[in-house]
C-alpha cells in the first residue's frame, strides 16, 4: 500500500495564518484564535476564499479537486467553530458543574482541528450536505455586522 502523502500549507489572510494539512480525499484545518479571527473578520469572504485555496491546491497536490460543495464545506465550519465558541463560553459560566466540564472537554477536543472529507471516507459528510441548502439561513444567523468589511 503507498504511502499517505500528507502536506501542510498556511494561507495568510492580512496578518493572521490558517493552517491546513492535505491528504487524498481529506484536509484538516486547524481551529484556532488565528482562524476564528479571519473568519469573523469576513465570515464569507473569507470562507469562501479559504475554500478557494484549498480546492487549487488540493488540484495541485491531487490532480483533481476535493469533492466537496462550497456550501457544505463553509457550513462544517462555521458549525465547528461557533459550536466550540458556544461550549467554551458555557464551560466559563457553568465551570463548578463538573459534568459541564467534561462535556465541554470532549466537545472543544473534537473541534481543535476540523476534518473535510468526501463522503465516502467522513461519515459526517452527509450531515454537512443535507445542511448546505440552509447555507444563506445560517449565514444570516451567525453572521456580524464585521461580515460587510474586507
Amino acid at each position: 500500500m503507498p504511502e499517505k502523502i500528507k502536506t501542510l500549507k498556511t494561507y495568510l489572510f492580512n496578518d493572521l495564518s490558517v493552517q491546513v494539512e492535505f491528504e487524498e480525499r481529506l484536509v484538516h484545518i486547524l481551529s484556532n484564535a488565528s482562524l476564528h479571527h479571519v473568519i469573523e473578520h469576513n465570515m464569507a469572504g473569507h470562507t469562501e476564499m479559504l475554500y478557494e485555496y484549498i480546492q487549487a491546491d488540493y488540484n495541485k497536490y491531487f490532480g483533481r479537486d476535493l469533492d466537496i460543495s462550497y456550501q457544505s464545506f463553509a457550513v462544517e465550519l462555521w458549525g465547528h467553530m461557533y459550536a466550540e465558541e458556544f461550549t467554551l463560553f458555557v464551560q466559563r459560566n457553568l465551570s463548578d458543574i463538573e459534568l459541564v466540564n467534561k462535556i465541554a472537554n470532549f466537545v472543544v477536543n473534537r473541534t481543535g482541528v476540523i476534518d473535510c472529507g468526501e463522503r465516502e471516507i467522513d461519515s459526517n459528510r452527509i450531515f454537512w450536505d443535507l445542511l448546505s441548502p440552509s447555507y444563506h439561513l445560517i449565514r444570516l444567523f451567525i453572521g456580524n455586522e464585521k461580515d460587510e468589511q474586507s
